[in-house]
């Protein structure tokens, strides 16, 4: 047995994947041996990781395998395990089994990798270091392939052993592997990466961020960031570092560093995360930073055209190179044409100016320049914002009155900021103050808008001014044009028109010149710019004003009065009876002193007598004129009155007309019937219409005065007497409007008589005798007459004599025979007033009878018999009988009656008449008279009617018959009416009438010759006094037709007859000859309740037949030809084609042999002599080109030689189709969103084209398949489209559909293609969208004004607008533009807004204040467009009545409601105490911030207040578009004035007195001492109120300390405070008192600044005389100011000694 060698030891790495396999084999064998693994003694078997595998004995050989699994986490690390083969041979059973030793060892390696930078770290070094070893290994270092030197290997302890490798300036990644024993254990890797972050140069205050960039790195790492000091930047303010995630190999760290504020130096540092043992890489860098400096810039937009702003940049600070590299990049924008950059010198100064020349600037605009370093690339750009604010100025020129201030208003618009305004006249800058002129310039409104005012005091000449803004060099130049006016004075009379004239002169522009009333209400206004003088007519006296205005740009309104005193002329007209005295007058009052002249005319001609001629009036009086007797004609004379003023004759002269009407009075007398009603009458000729008149007649009431103006110049008074009786009556007439007329008197006569007279009852058929007697005449006969039925009788009349003894007369009537009740006049006309009314008696005379009235009506006619009943006493009674029996009223007669008149009775039966005839009685029973009766008879008759069908076209007799008409006292009468009412005779065309009587029928025949259509005959029956009956007999007519058949031999034929229209039952037959046929007949009845037959068989000769139609009356015959006919017409179907088109025709002859004959062809069967078909002896063809002229039926025809029969085919019938199509609308609008749809229509089912395809078009442009087209203006128009077809239909149709939308707009079409190259296309439709535009979001007005807005309305047809609009206001359509557009309608409505009535324009105070918002909507249709309209400027004045203090400021303000969206510009004015207002320029005005109720407050700051400002103030506040004038608030300012005051000495009192005029009295007067400021509140307790107060104060005790200066300072309530003026107190001191001297008297003399102490010798006496001892010291000063004299010595006197004698 041979077992080999055991290895001394295998050494493995814990971590090698790798399984590790012992083998042990034992050769030599003789057999099978026991083979073992053990371990520390112990057999080892399969499992835990060990697996074991053995060979089979064999060839004496036998082996095993122990595998020692690594699993998923490797080996386990261990010192040594020692595992050995034991064998023992089974031929060796005692002896000591063989063994083969392996020693296992399995270690922990690890090896470090590391990653450099090469610019921080010169080498790099790796270690593999091992453990667990448990004994020495060898270590080597190798890449690839190849050995590395300069390495350590290492030395073995501790079971752990490692060696280094260092690679000196290594410059890419390399991988080195750590070798065991000769196993490649372990790798490591030497990564080189690269570090960068970029400097930076950036605009100070920017934020940046710069990226510290590793490249080149297997694993994330730790940045870290330093300042140049070494210090941590990530903890610098405003420092931000993030990492971000690692990426690849790639790296990064960011540097945010927030408003940078100067310049630095920084380190980024990177160590890689691939082993601690890696060095840190650092990269440096720098963040510098500079400033950009900008100048204000300004242009004047409305002036700059060419001329270039310069704007300009300072950049400081920056880092410049030496290198063209390093120049910054420099741009503006935006660019402007005509713009260019002027870049500064770098030189060595680190600040540099730039510059950017623009032109042509229109607005305000903001420039940016940006800066980008180009030393440091990664730079971020900088830039700045240069605004060039623009800014229009506009100043008008103003022509004015010579005189009139001139006030020129340079207005400065968009303005950021305040600017500088100075003027220049003639190029000389003006001085406010001096130069004649005054200016004020206010600061920058809120709106943009800073203005300068100049007001040339006296102009007088022209001049030009010029305004000139000393930012931007911005200037305007006005001028100020003068002119002349002239106006005159008149004295006019009152109400009168005056013409007033105002001449301009020296005018440069047009002129508006206006006349004004003193009321300012205007008169009349010249707006032809080219006249000099206007002309206006006023009334009334006062002053006139003449205002011109030059409408030369912006002037103003200039004023001269023209004064009209004016007097009254009252006149009185007169209006009087012919030959009556009149007097007229003039009275004038209010003539001037000077007077008038008054002169008379008539008729425009001198008058003499009786005349104020040429007299001069002045003051208040009269001039008359006397005529003493009127003219004796009706009619008008005219007095004229002239007045001319001496005063001022060039006023014109006035003429009061007067006029003299006269006219003549006719009174008319009346004689009546006693106790009859009359009316009296007085007639007034010569009134004219405008001069009515009163008549009064005396004594009567009220209403029996007439007041009346002439009719027809005439005026008629009339009095009714109701109950007439003798008398006399007064009247007067007098003239309404001249009541101081001459009154007209006179009487009336009333006589009246007595008629009488009866009525008579006499037998119908007799005369009658009527009396009419006349009694208690006044004086004259009267005339007697009879008229009946108005007409006069002349014959029967016998009359007597007027008896004078008995004053009365009669006449006698004998009438003609009475039948009937008759109604006679007697009429009575006075003969001595023949112009009274005639007075009738009227008298009747009645018969008595009764009437009945036969009737002869057709059977069942409603029929009433009258019986009529007179002349009869009392009330009599009606019956009527049938036989003998009595009828009452009920189901089959009805009875009534009736009185007429209570003289007539009558009764009526009421029944339907029977076929016999009727008989009936009217029975008349009375009180004691004998029954009356009489018989009416009913009888009656029928109408019958006879017609028959015919055929259309054939004669038909219709017949009317009429039996039973029996009546031998009645008339019958028969005619025939048409359908339209017309009588038809023998004479009508076609007609044909006749009678037949036969008894009592008769019978009347109508043949109409030719029956074309049902028509109804009306049959009129008349019997006499009996109203017409008509009888409908119709005409009636069917239509027959019978078809033959034309076949090939041995066809079946079937023949068809039919009848339509029928009204009788007819018969159908067949025949051939007469005889009838039965077999292969088939007759049905139509839905339509038509007849059809047909008649099939199998024919061998042609023949013809017949179909037979029998009626009521007569049969008729229509033919139904067969044909044998062997023609084939091809094609055999109708064709449809195209014009332009060919179709060939081919005819062939079907037969078995030739036979001789000859073609035709045939348009509608008539044939066609211009053909030229193509012939054989058996076809023939043809080819049609289609058109109109050839559409039709067309067949071929063959004529055989043989027996001249002629054959033809059967028709094809070709269809002419037009190549066009059509469009269901021409034009189609909607509104936004609707959609709408329109279908075009092109033929279809043609027999040689084929419809290959339906496009649209949009304005000619094809639509593409998924229904995109463009219009006109390329904008996409969408549709979809449908199309329609179907087998054999002869059109087809496409439908497109859309929404209406702004570019849905254009003319749709349709092209359709056929396979045989034609294309058809139809007209356009024209598309639009119906819209409503125009209302801006927002629209301002004012409380009090209109304000109009513009509405658009475009859509095909023109449409109303309408307006609504929310609380009570108005919106209204004021006027409509309507423009055609060819395809529609525009229309431009003006809208006139105005606000609600219930919102003033002013209110009283600020919390009323509203600024509502109106909803405006408008419509059209259905189309509307809304908008919102404020209302703002309603305005509060607060506080009404403002004091102030003369020279103190003081602060007026009004309140407005506003919109944060408008600008505000207040204009405040001044009263010119005459009704005018002036600009106020002296203050300040100011409007403050709007505030959050939507309300701004326009102040007015007057700084000074003067006597001059003690007015009333408003103000004009312009809110962009709206402008509004306040109510007025009356300045009034507070006085105080100190009283005098006088000095006084130390310890006197000092009274103060201060005079205080203001609103009310003063919460506070206070005393103060100006050097020492002390204040002394002076009590008020005993001090009321009043215009002005006078308040005293006394100081008591005064001293030095007290004197100075002091002033009142007075507060009130309202928190308002004055000062008085100041005064003066001096103190003085007294001096100390002084003893006289000896022998003298001391005096005080008072004198200025103190006083004086003098000394006098006491008064000589008889005894004693005295002599001063020193006469220049008689007096010494007191120096009140230091208490002290200027000197102690005063002279005593001496008493005289007399020398002794």
């Amino acid at each position: 047995m041979s077992i080999p060698s055991g290895t001394p030891a295998i050494i493995v790495m814990a971590d090698d994947a790798d399984d590790q396999v012992f083998s042990c084999k034992v050769s030599g064998l003789a057999a099978a041996a026991e083979i073992t693994w053990v371990e520390d003694n112990t057999d080892i078997s399969s499992g835990n990781g060990l697996t074991i595998a053995d060979t089979a004995f064999s060839n004496g050989e036998q082996s095993t395998k122990l595998t020692l699994s690594t699993g998923s986490g490797g080996l386990t690390k261990t010192l040594g395990r020692t595992i050995y083969c034991k064998v023992k041979s089974g031929e060796e059973a005692a002896s000591t089994p063989g063994t083969k030793l392996y020693k296992f060892y399995v270690f922990g390696a690890t090896v470090t990798s590391v990653e450099i930078n090469p610019a921080t770290t010169s080498s790099a070094t790796i270690t593999c270091s091992l453990d667990t070893l448990g004994t020495d290994a060898t270590i080597k270092w190798y890449q690839d392939s190849t050995e590395m030197t300069g390495y350590t290997p290492g030395s073995y302890a501790g079971n752990a052993k490692s060696s280094t490798l260092t690679i000196s300036n290594p410059t890419t990644d390399s991988t080195y592997t750590c070798n065991v024993e000769g196993q490649n254990v372990k790798t490591g890797t030497i990564g080189v990466y690269d570090i960068s972050v970029a400097s930076m140069e950036v605009l100070k205050g920017s934020t940046i961020t710069t990226t510290c960039t590793v490249t080149g790195v297997t694993k994330s790492g730790t940045f870290s960031w330093y300042n140049a000091d070494g210090s941590d930047a990530a903890g610098n303010a405003g420092v931000t570092v993030e990492t971000l995630s690692f990426s690849g190999e790639e790296h990064k760290s960011t540097f945010e560093y927030a408003n940078v504020d100067g310049d630095g130096t920084f380190t980024c540092k990177f160590q890689s995360g691939t082993e601690s043992a890696s060095e840190k890489g650092s990269a440096e860098f720098q963040i510098l930073s500079y400033e950009l400096e900008t100048v204000p810039a300004f242009a004047q937009t409305n002036r700059i055209q060419g001329l270039k702003v310069s704007l300009t940049c300072v950049v400081k600070d920056y880092s410049y190179g030496t290198g063209a590299t390093d120049m910054p990049e420099l741009t503006w924008s935006p660019v402007v044409s005509g713009s260019s950059t002027v870049n500064g010198e770098p030189g060595s100064s680190t600040n540099s100016v730039y510059s950017f020349d623009v032109a042509g600037i229109e607005d305000k605009k903001v420039f940016t320049m940006t800066f980008k370093s180009y030393k440091y690339p990664a730079s971020t750009t900088g830039s700045t914002s240069i605004t060039l604010d623009t800014y229009d100025i506009t100043v008008a020129g103003v022509e004015v009155k010579s005189g009139t201030p001139a006030t020129l208003t340079c207005t400065v618009s968009n303005l950021e900021s305040d600017i500088t305004i100075t003027w220049e006249k003639n190029s000389v800058v003006l001085v406010s103050g001096s130069d004649g002129v005054t200016m004020t310039t206010d600061n920058k409104s809120s709106g943009g808008t800073q203005k300068s005012v100049l007001v040339v005091e006296v102009p007088t000449t022209d001049a030009y001014y010029t305004c000139k803004v000393a930012e931007g060099s911005g200037y305007m130049t006005a001028d100020v044009n003068v002119y002349d006016v002239t106006v005159s004075d008149f004295e006019v009379v009152s109400g009168s028109t005056i013409s007033l004239t105002c001449a301009v002169t020296d005018k440069s522009g047009g002129m508006r010149i206006t006349w004004k009333d003193s009321a300012g209400t205007q008169l009349d206004t010249n707006t032809n710019q080219e006249s000099l003088v206007t002309v206006v007519t006023a009334s009334g006296s006062g002053s006139y004003t003449c205002e011109t205005e030059s409408t030369w740009q912006t002037s103003p309104v200039c004023t001269t009065t023209a004064n009209v005193d004016t007097y009254t002329v009252s006149s009185t007209s007169a209006q009087v009876a012919v030959g009556a005295k009149a007097v007229l007058s003039c009275e004038l009052k209010g003539v001037k002193d000077e007077g008038v002249e008054v002169t008379w005319s008539a008729n425009g001609n001198n008058i003499g007598s009786g005349t104020d001629q040429g007299t001069v009036l002045s003051g208040d009086q009269i001039s008359t004129f006397t005529k003493d007797s009127a003219p004796d004609t009706t009619g008008q004379v005219t007095y004229t009155c002239t007045i001319k003023s001496k005063a001022l004759p060039n006023s014109p002269s006035h003429q009061e007309t007067l006029n003299l009407w006269t006219y003549d009075v006719s009174l008319q007398n009346r004689e009546v019937i006693v106790g009859s009603t009359v009316t009296l009458m007085v007639s007034v000729s010569g009134v004219p219409s405008s001069e009515p008149i009163k008549v009064t007649w005396t004594g009567q009431s009220e209403s029996d005065v007439t007041v009346a103006n002439g009719n027809g110049d005439t005026v008629i008074s009339k009095l009714v007497v109701a109950s007439a009786e003798a008398m006399d009556v007064a009247v007067t007439v007098a003239s309404v409007n001249h009541p101081a007329s001459t009154v007209y008197t006179g009487n009336v006569k009333l006589e009246t008589f007595n008629v009488t007279g009866g009525n008579v009852l006499v037998t119908a058929g007799s005369t009658a005798t009527l009396t009419c007697t006349v009694d208690q005449i006044s004086s004259d006969p009267v005339v007697i007459t009879w008229v009946v039925s108005g007409v006069q009788i002349t014959e029967g009349i016998t009359e007597t004599e007027f008896s004078d003894d008995y004053k009365n007369q009669s006449s006698v009537l004998v009438t003609g025979q009475i039948e009937k009740l008759t109604t006679y006049e007697c009429n009575v006309q006075s003969t001595l007033y023949p112009e009274s009314p005639a007075q009738k008696k009227l008298m009747t005379a009645t018969p008595f009878g009764i009437t009945v009235s036969n009737r002869e009506v057709p059977v069942g006619t409603e029929v009433v018999l009258t019986c009529s009943v007179s002349g009869f006493s009392g009330t009599p009674t009606l019956e009527w009988t049938l036989g003998n029996k009595k009828l009452t009223s009920g189901d089959t007669y009805k009875i009534t009656g009736e009185t007429q008149g209570g003289a007539v009775h009558l009764s009526y039966i009421t029944l339907t008449a029977d076929k016999d005839d009727m008989t009936f009685t009217c029975r008349v029973k009375s009180a004691g008279q004998t029954d009356q009766t009489e018989t009416a008879a009913v009888y009656s008759y029928t109408v019958e009617s006879e017609s028959y069908d015919v055929p259309v076209g054939e004669p038909s007799t219709i017949k009317c018959k009429v039996k039973g008409a029996t009546s031998t006292t009645h008339t019958l009468t028969m005619g025939w009416r048409d359908a339209s009412d017309k009588p038809i005779t023998d004479d009508s065309p076609g007609m044909t009438v006749s009678k037949i009587t036969q008894g009592a029928d008769h019978t009347l025949e109508l043949t109409v010759a030719k029956a074309d259509s049902d028509t109804d005959i009306n049959c009129v029956v008349t019997v006499t006094d009996e109203p017409p009956v008509e009888q409908v007999v119709p005409v009636k007519v069917y239509t027959a037709v019978a078809k033959g058949a034309s076949i090939k031999g041995g066809e079946t034929a079937t023949l068809s007859c039919s009848v339509t229209g029928q009204d009788d039952a007819l018969t159908l037959k067949w025949m051939q000859g007469e005889g009838v046929i039965s077999d292969g007949v088939e007759t049905v009845k139509t839905d339509s309740g038509g007849i059809e037959s047909t008649l099939t068989f199998q024919p061998t000769f042609e023949k013809t037949y017949t179909c037979r139609v029998e009626g009521e009356d007569k049969s008729y015959d229509f033919e139904a030809p067969l044909e044998i006919n062997d023609l084939e017409l091809t094609p055999a179907d109708d064709i449809r084609a195209f014009n332009g088109q060919e179709v060939t025709l081919t005819c062939n002859y079907i037969s078995s042999t030739i036979s001789e004959g000859n073609f035709q062809w045939l348009y509608q069967d008539e044939e066609c002599t211009t053909c030229t078909p193509t012939n054989t002896p058996k076809s023939s063809t043809l080819v049609v080109s289609v058109s109109d002229s050839t559409a039709g039926s067309w067949r071929c025809g063959y004529t055989r030689t043989s027996n001249s029969k002629n054959i033809r085919s059967t028709t094809v019938d070709i269809e002419s189709v037009a190549v066009e199509g059509s469009i269901s609308d021409t034009s189609l609008w909607a509104s936004s969103g609707s959609t709408s749809s329109t279908t075009c229509t092109v033929p279809d089912g043609l027999t040689y084209s084929t419809l290959d395809s339906i496009r649209w078009k949009i304005d000619g442009k094809i639509v593409s398949s998924d229904g995109t087209g463009y219009n006109s203006d390329n904008g996409v128009f969408e549709i979809s489209i449908t199309n329609t077809t179907s087998d054999g239909a002869e059109t087809a149709t496409s439908t497109t559909s859309f929404q209406h939308s702004v570019s849905a707009f254009g003319s749709l079409s349709c092209v359709a293609s056929y396979s045989s190259g034609e294309t058809v296309e139809t007209q356009g439709c024209y598309v639009n969208m119906e819209r409503i535009q125009g209302l801006s979001d927002k629209m301002y007005l004012a409380p009090d004004s209109t304000t109009t807005t513009i509405v658009t309305y475009q859509a095909e047809e023109e449409g109303t607008l309408t307006c609504t609009i929310d609380q009570s206001a108005a919106a209204v359509v004021s006027s409509t533009t309507n423009t055609d557009l060819g395809n529609g309608k525009l229309q431009h409505f003006t809208v006139s807004i105005t606000p609600p009535n219930s919102l003033d324009a002013r209110v009283a105070d600020s919390a009323s204040l509203s600024s509502p918002s109106l909803s405006l909507t408008c419509t059209v249709d259905s189309l509307s467009v809304s908008g919102v309209v404020q209302v703002v400027g309603q305005s509060a004045v607060e506080q009404v009545t403002v004091w102030g203090a003369l020279g103190e400021k003081l602060v007026l303000e009004v309140v407005f409601a506003t919109s944060e969206e408008l600008g505000a510009v207040a204009t405040w004015q001044r009263s010119d105490g005459a009704g005018g207002w002036d600009d106020y320029i002296s203050g300040t005005s100011i409007v403050s911030a709007i505030s959050t109720s939507g309300t701004q407050t326009a102040s007015l700051i007057i700084d000074s207040l003067t006597p001059e400002d003690k007015q009333d103030f408003r103000a004009t506040i312009d809110l962009t578009s709206v402008s509004i004038t306040t109510d007025s608030l009356t300045v009034r300012a507070v006085t105080v004035a100190c009283g005098d005051l006088s000095s006084a000495f130390e310890t006197e009192d000092v009274t103060f007195t201060v005079d205080i005029s203001g609103e009310e009295l003063p919460e506070k007067v206070v005393l103060v001492h100006m050097e020492s400021g002390s204040e002394v509140e002076v009590d008020l307790t005993d001090i009321s109120f009043s215009a002005t107060i006078t308040v005293t104060h006394t100081l008591t005790s005064v001293y030095d300390t007290q004197a100075g200066t002091y002033y009142f300072s007075v507060t009130y309530s309202s928190g308002l405070t004055a000062t008085s003026d100041t005064k003066t107190l001096s103190v003085l001191k007294k001096c100390k008192d002084v003893s006289a001297p000896v022998n003298t008297n001391l005096q005080k003399v008072d004198k200025a600044g103190g006083y004086d102490q003098v000394v006098t010798c006491l008064p000589d006496d008889d005894t004693t005389s005295y002599v001063l001892l020193d006469s220049d010291s008689t007096s010494i000063s007191c120096n009140t100011s230091t208490g002290l004299y200027d000197s102690d010595y005063l002279s005593p006197c001496l008493v005289v000694v007399a020398s002794d004698p």
